[in-house]
């Protein structure tokens, strides 16, 4: 398990930047927008004495960050432990979400949630994602079998202060990539500068989050 993390650090600190995501493959069966929801299942379904958990799913959005911070801030029981089941996405958003799990020091585990009620179709189509968004519990099952964090999860994952993955779940990660999009059609001296510019900014943030902070920014890094 520590050789899976120290690999994974070291595989994260690579050159890149701002999105992070599966081929599309690996994104099939995933929804497009990061969904968390409450789950509850069979006694000891996330481990002895343990049928309570928090589901954070799907593709990492470019919004994901304020749903979870308003979603966490309405579930006072810190011990739950939270499953993730994503394959990636926004990498700057990852960062977000990552610092709010470290304030709650999160118990943050690779698990995939199957809703009960979704049992006769898939677990992202408009039915079953208008019953994971209502805001109670959800009736579910848990498994690792298969279940993935992959790309810009990982930060998700590292953002929790207790870290556990099932020999059956993949932690995966690869190289990010940067994303631009401009109005019209500005200089190529210009894309270039504001690349550069996003390519630092990127690698900043993504020293202040493994914890190699400057003197005054390590408030950053708690």
């Amino acid at each position: 398990m520590l050789a899976r993390s120290l690999l994974v650090l070291a595989s994260l600190m690579l050159p890149g930047a701002l999105h992070a995501e599966g081929t599309p493959a690996e994104k099939t069966g995933f929804a497009s927008r990061l969904t968390i929801y409450l789950a509850k299942g069979p006694p000891d379904a996330c481990g002895p004495g343990c049928d309570r958990w928090i589901a954070i799913e799907g593709d990492i959005d470019q919004d994901a960050a304020p749903r979870i911070r308003r979603f966490l801030a309405g579930v006072k029981d810190t011990q739950r432990p939270i499953y993730l089941y994503s394959p990636g996405g926004n990498v700057e958003q990852s960062y977000v979400i990552g610092r709010l799990l470290r304030s709650r020091k999160a118990i943050g585990r690779v698990g995939r949630t199957i809703a009960t009620a979704c049992a006769a179709g898939t677990q992202v189509d408009a039915a079953c994602l208008k019953i994971k968004n209502t805001g109670g519990e959800v009736e579910a099952e848990l498994t690792t079998y298969h279940a993935m964090c992959n790309s810009a999860c990982g930060y998700l994952f590292l953002g929790a202060t207790s870290r556990e993955v099932a020999p059956d779940a993949a932690l995966a990660v690869h190289n990010s990539r940067l994303v631009l999009a401009f109005h019209g059609h500005p200089p190529p001296a210009a894309v270039a500068e504001y690349r550069q510019r996003r390519m630092a900014r990127a690698d900043r943030d993504r020293v202040l989050w493994n914890g190699v902070c400057p003197a005054k920014a390590e408030s950053a890094c708690r």
